[in-house]
């Protein structure tokens, strides 16, 4: 249809583009082996675990503190506010920490790490929100709608260096080779 009604004329070629590599720091990894090595089943649909509240004697300050030994094994949990990221699972093999990485990081991250095991991972890290949604140091300003005084952007570490004190691992600078799909031309849609 695309080739019909545009004249859409396309090719994928190889093109050399910025990726990052995900590979062990110096120190060696910090990542936690999880003591089950056994694959979790994994069901086609998921539905995220609901979060614990508080015991109604507190009062609620910011969002819910979710236990993670709810979080099924094998997965792989995201919790962002406005200051922070958080990832947290069980049982939870390295190529489904680099997909969520690529998501934060904004470009492909490639496995270099040659870890096999599955492991325990809590990783928190700054949002990469603009500045005017955190505070600034020694502001007292709270989060739109109440709750809890907002955390400057200072008392948390951001992605890269996140990575490398929690986890053990690096995330470098590289290009890789990737299929790009490229449009030779196109044209206004005829009649129908």
């Amino acid at each position: 249809m695309l080739e019909d009604r545009f004249q859409l004329r396309a090719h994928y070629e190889k093109r050399d583009l910025p990726v990052y590599d995900l590979v062990v720091a110096k120190g060696g990894p910090k990542l936690k082996m999880s003591q089950d090595q056994t694959p979790a089943l994994r069901p086609a649909a998921l539905t995220p675990p609901t979060p614990c509240a508080p015991p109604p004697t507190e009062k609620a300050v910011g969002p819910p503190a979710i236990d993670s030994h709810a979080i099924p094994r094998g997965i792989l949990l995201v919790m962002k506010n406005l200051s922070d990221v958080t990832m947290t699972g069980t049982a939870v093999p390295i190529g489904d920490l680099v997909t969520m990485l690529q998501g934060q990081a904004g470009r492909l991250v490639i496995d270099k790490t040659d870890m096999k095991e599955l492991f325990d991972i809590n990783l928190k890290f700054r949002n990469r929100l603009p500045p005017s949604t955190v505070a600034e140091a020694g502001d007292s300003s709270v989060r739109p709608g109440g709750g809890q005084p907002a955390v400057t952007e200072s008392d948390i570490p951001g992605l890269f260096t996140a990575i490398e004190e929690q986890l053990g691992l690096r995330l470098e600078s590289a290009k890789a080779p990737l299929d790009v799909l490229v449009i030779d031309s196109v044209q206004r849609p005829t009649q129908n």
